[in-house]
């Protein structure tokens, strides 16, 4: 065991200027596919939420999308977008969106409905209605969606430097070649 904590220490010795900037590299990926997410998935599920019919058929293309492989589903981008983070954000944005609009569909749909016609009888406008009971009933399930992706995404942000875009397995790949 001392042997293996002296390997890591040289190794991190070495190699450690390298680990961190790849680290930052990894983080930026994760934190933009993030905020890309967030920024469709909210509107995409408040929209959705109004109709279980178009639900149904979104959330099947959005899992069906989700169920290819991510090796396959960069391979498919690589001639339309090239190689290198486009590619990498498209796709794991693409993953993301089955986690977070589930997640938040299914928030939106088990807030009781007793607790909407409560807030319409004490007079909430439709935007206080929406921010004041609504939304943080949805929080729970918002978070939880939420650190689903973030971890889908920092696991997937790996495989995207086999495609150029940078990140941590860019050090696997350069120590050991």
């Amino acid at each position: 065991m001392l042997q293996s904590i002296a390997d890591f220490l040289a190794y991190f010795t070495k190699y450690g200027d390298k680990m961190l900037a790849m680290t930052l590299e990894h983080l930026q990926i994760v934190t933009l596919v993030l905020l890309i997410s967030i920024i469709i998935a909210v509107p995409l599920s408040l929209a959705l939420y109004r109709s279980h019919k178009l639900s149904t058929i979104v959330l099947a293309v959005l899992g069906a999308l989700y169920a290819i492989p991510s090796l396959a589903f960069f391979a498919i981008l690589i001639p339309l977008l090239g190689l290198g983070i486009p590619t990498a954000v498209t796709v794991l944005v693409v993953y993301t969106q089955f986690i977070l609009v589930r997640n938040i569909l299914a928030g939106f749909r088990s807030v009781d409905p007793f607790m909407l016609e409560a807030g319409r009888g004490m007079g909430l406008s439709a935007s206080q209605l929406f921010f004041k009971v609504q939304l943080p009933l949805v929080m729970p399930a918002l978070l939880g969606g939420l650190r689903l992706a973030v971890i889908s995404s920092i696991g997937m942000a790996t495989i995207a430097a086999m495609i150029g875009a940078g990140g941590l397995a860019r050090c696997c790949l350069t120590v050991s070649a």
